[in-house]
């Protein structure tokens, strides 16, 4: 835990970026051709007669590597141009939040590589090749590694109507929003596990609770950068605590803008912060944008994001917006039936350690469906959508708190409606919602 954290930074930007796996495939490339010229140089594949291999003279052979390299350039500068073209139409479309998802897609990571490695390999093999035209006295064609571009290049045009066929799907709305959905379940279900937390995870009281809430607060453990917090390290913070006998209560949630000098935590008792304040900063991961791996609102965001320019005039798509509405309560529904850990954490000595924010669906319910019920006011149907989507939560849920705030946001809809509405239609979603 602590190691990814470290690198967490690193780690982000290599899964959202476009160069890491077409830079392995190309160390791929290298060891791929140092292997095929090895073996050339120490079999006569030409005097074996064997029916797969690919036959040619020196000339025969510089000429198809030419041709396939230059064809795989050409290749993957059109696959590139298509690539800028997809993320500028997500951009507007979808939202600039979301390209990244489209930066971590890995088809298109792989098929920019193949074309940029075969390019490559078929430089290598080309420099090898002696004879023909040259005033070289010896001949060497690499009859295997010749054999290996072609087969290279064959596999390339899969690769390509692989690529234009996911490119089209990838760009679809209701693709856009699964692939969003699908993280999101995933997330949910991997930290919100449907099983009962560790007894140090569960609330007991104490010496440290009625410390931690008094009115004074001890010493602020304060920022010195700026950027939005990706992730803390909940492990190494809990093991400082516990060295320094210290009680620790966070301040913000991964994904909260930190100011320069903004306090994150709270540390008591006071006087013990200098001793590993600078340890106590290394645990919190700052960057220029959000990221999902410990920030599951993020996930919510993305969909709240394209559903609201869903319904923005500029785009004008109810459909698109219901969607995202249904992926919406259906992860609040899987997320009101999981075990929600304890703001408080213990060390095996039962003492608090430590305090962190925990995530609240109450609130969540409200920020979530609030924009979107503000922007469908004149929208009977993303209106009606919505409300059965907030009665379907109050049905499933057995929190009291979560459905009067389900019910308050029955009530918010209407009265938005009310406004933006006609009156038989304002009528019609009054008589649904009683129902």
């Amino acid at each position: 835990m602590r190691f990814r954290i470290r690198f967490f930074n690193v780690i982000a930007s290599v899964r959202a970026s476009y160069w890491f796996i077409p830079s392995l495939m190309m160390l791929g490339a290298f060891a791929l051709s140092s292997f095929s010229i090895f073996l050339d140089e120490r079999i006569a594949f030409a005097d074996l007669n064997l029916p797969f291999i690919y036959l040619a003279q020196p000339d025969g052979a510089k000429t198809l590597l030419a041709t396939v390299a230059g064809s795989m350039l050409s290749v993957a500068s059109l696959t590139f141009s298509i690539v800028m073209v997809v993320l500028t139409m997500a951009s507007s479309q979808f939202g600039p939040r979301l390209l990244g998802n489209f930066m971590r897609d890995r088809g298109n990571q792989f098929v920019l590589g193949t074309f940029i490695s075969t390019f490559l390999y078929c430089l290598l093999i080309l420099r090898v090749v002696r004879g023909g035209g040259d005033v070289i006295d010896s001949i060497f064609v690499p009859q295997l590694s010749v054999t290996v571009a072609l087969v290279l290049a064959v596999f390339n045009l899969g690769a390509f109507i692989y690529f234009i066929h996911h490119t089209a799907e990838g760009i679809q709305a209701a693709n856009v929003i699964g692939r969003v959905n699908h993280s999101l379940n995933r997330k949910l279900l991997k930290d919100y596990p449907d099983k009962p937390f560790l007894p140090q995870d569960v609330g007991q009281g104490g010496q440290a609770d009625e410390m931690l809430s008094l009115d004074a607060p001890g010493a602020l453990l304060r920022s010195q950068g700026s950027g939005y917090l990706r992730a803390v390290d909940i492990d190494a913070l809990m093991t400082d605590a516990s060295k320094h006998d210290v009680s620790i209560k966070l301040l913000h949630t991964p994904g909260t803008y930190i100011m320069r000098d903004m306090p994150l935590a709270d540390v008591h008792p006071d006087k013990k912060l200098q001793q590993f304040e600078e340890a106590l900063l290394s645990r919190f991961v700052l960057g220029e944008q959000r990221t999902q791996e410990q920030d599951i609102e993020f996930l919510f965001d993305q969909l709240l994001e394209v559903a609201l320019r869903a319904l923005s005039p500029g785009v004008n798509d109810p459909v698109t917006a219901m969607m995202c509405i249904d992926r919406i309560a259906d992860n609040l529904n899987l997320l009101q039936g999981r075990q929600l850990p304890s703001a408080n954490r213990y060390d095996d000595a039962g003492v608090l350690r430590l305090v962190i924010p925990v995530l609240n669906i109450s609130a969540l319910v409200e920020r979530l469906f609030g924009p979107i019920r503000n922007y469908a006011k004149a929208d009977y149907m993303v209106l009606h959508h919505l409300l059965n989507a907030l009665k379907h939560l109050q049905t499933e849920s057995n929190d009291p708190v979560l459905r009067q705030q389900l019910t308050t946001e029955i009530t918010r809809v209407l009265n938005e409606a009310k406004t933006g509405l006609l009156d038989v239609d304002y009528q019609r979603l009054v008589q649904f919602a009683a129902q």
